[in-house]
């Protein structure tokens, strides 16, 4: 009997010592299960013990620039988080587990990376220690910059497209104001040769009248010539302002007085207002004659019978401004932002109601810039529109004064700022 208890005890110790080996064995397969999953996570992770890097996985072992576990262990975490990123952690905080910190961590290559940063507290060997799980986010600031780097693409091709357009349009209209003048000065010779076999009086009257439209749609060639010469030369950074000193008063005075009588002529009443009788600043003269007759005949096109344009004059101290306000027909809210834009046209069909290449406000607009001043424009449809230039108040020391009168005649000029204006 006892032999008999004894073998069926044995038997059992046996069957228990099988079972514990064959549990160790699933023990030891599991664990190299989780090791081999840890290790191949595509998140960093460490266990810290006392501040110190105590385990890494190969993931972590990447993010903190080591090349292998060796060069981590005993290594302080507080070595690879400093800063404000420090203080976003609090490893001896009573809480179990922080999540989602985003920090930066400065590696052992001096590599600074976007981490987010997730701590729990877990028991590791018999000892407390905190579990880091690192997640390399770099990718997000590149994504955000390919992103950005999209956005400016489609910004530039945006503009791109945008001035193919006006360059398109620009060329569609410039062929039209070509062809417009040339048309007609060709009909009006053709016609003077059909009629050269009519009595002298007669001939003579009708000459005149094609010589007229002949010499009226000549200016027209030039003054599109001068403004596509003048763009050229101001892209290219050859053209200069002849500054002298000149009451601008005056400057502006004579060209508004120079030009009533055609715009009356229109039934249009011109009016002169000025606070002041002399203010002397350096201008190009030149520039700012061609300025007031651009800004005169725009509101001259733009205006009709019985209509009212006033140019008025009023010194700052600091700068001066001269505002050309009309009663005409105004223009669209919409519109107001591209009316200095070069080649821009309020009608952009090629039968408009006025002549125009889109190049005058912009050429104005830039000729104002070089004295380093500014304009603007304030319109309302069916009230009329005002345009106002103001132009800082300096001198330049010259050897003698020089005189306020522009010495080359403006009937030419007045002709040829003028010459898209019929009837």
């Amino acid at each position: 009997m006892i032999k008999y208890n004894l073998n069926k005890a044995d038997t059992a110790i046996q069957e228990k010592e099988r079972q514990r080996l064959s549990m160790e064995e699933i023990i030891n397969q599991n664990e190299h299960c989780y090791d081999w999953i840890i290790d191949n996570s595509g998140n960093g992770i460490a266990i810290i013990i006392d501040k110190q890097i105590s385990y890494a996985n190969s993931t972590a072992v990447n993010i903190l620039g080591a090349k292998n576990l060796d060069d981590l262990k005993g290594r302080k975490i507080y070595d690879f988080i400093g800063g404000n990123s420090l203080k976003s952690l609090r490893f001896t905080n009573q809480k179990n587990n922080y999540e989602h910190n985003e920090i930066i961590i400065k590696n052992l290559n001096n590599e600074l990376i976007n981490a987010e940063l997730n701590v729990n507290k877990i028991n590791y060997r018999n000892k407390s220690a905190q579990l880091l799980i690192i997640k390399d986010i770099s990718y997000r600031n590149e994504i955000k910059t390919l992103k950005n780097e999209l956005s400016v693409s489609e910004d530039q091709l945006n503009k791109t497209n945008e001035y193919n357009k006006m360059l398109t349009e620009f060329f569609s209209n410039i062929s039209h104001e070509l062809k417009t003048p040339i048309n007609v000065i060709l009909s009006a010779v053709q016609l003077l040769i059909c009629q050269s076999e009519e009595p002298a009086d007669n001939f003579n009257e009708k000459l005149s009248l094609l010589l007229n439209v002949v010499k009226q749609n000549g200016y027209r060639l030039i003054r599109l010539v001068n403004n596509l010469l003048d763009i050229s030369k101001y892209d290219s950074g050859y053209m200069k302002l002849e500054i002298h000193n000149y009451n601008i008063v005056n400057i502006v005075e004579e060209i508004t007085l120079s030009v009533a009588e055609y715009i009356e002529s229109k039934g249009v009443t011109l009016l002169f207002d000025t606070d002041t009788e002399e203010r002397i600043m350096a201008v190009d003269a030149d520039k700012i004659e061609r300025i007031m007759l651009n800004l005169l005949s725009n509101a001259v096109k733009f205006t009709n019978d019985g209509d009212e344009i006033t140019v008025t004059i009023k010194d700052n101290e600091d700068y001066v401004s001269v505002c050309v306000k009309d009663t005409g027909i105004g223009i669209p809210e919409d519109k107001l932002k591209m009316i200095f834009d070069r080649f821009a046209q309020i009608d952009k069909t090629l039968i408009r109601n006025k002549e125009g290449s889109g190049i005058g406000l912009s050429l104005v607009k830039t000729l104002i810039n070089m004295h380093g001043g500014n304009i603007s424009v304030n319109s309302v449809v069916g009230v009329g529109s005002e345009f106002v230039m103001e132009l800082p108040v300096r001198l330049v020391e010259e050897a003698e004064q020089v005189n306020n009168n522009c010495s080359e005649s403006k009937i030419e000029k007045i002709l040829i700022e003028f010459s898209d204006i019929y009837g």
